[in-house]
């Protein structure tokens, strides 16, 4: 469950940085890359809940945009 949920996080960080490159004002740029930065602190925190679930396996993919 957790680890689905930090693939469908990443995916909305994802989708924040992509909007942040189409924005031409630094004020949206940066209010999108603030979005994607609490998107991905929600999937970190989800996979950690997702690692402390007994019987459970991690089954989001590896991000790429934590490396």
């Amino acid at each position: 469950m957790f680890s689905e949920l930090a693939t469908e996080y990443r995916e909305m960080a994802e989708q924040c940085f992509l909007l942040a490159a189409a924005a031409w004002h630094l004020e949206a740029k940066t209010a999108w890359l603030d979005l994607a930065q609490k998107w991905l602190q929600l999937a970190l925190l989800a996979d950690k809940y997702a690692a402390e679930q007994p019987g459970q396996k991690s089954r989001g993919r590896p991000s790429t945009l934590l490396n």
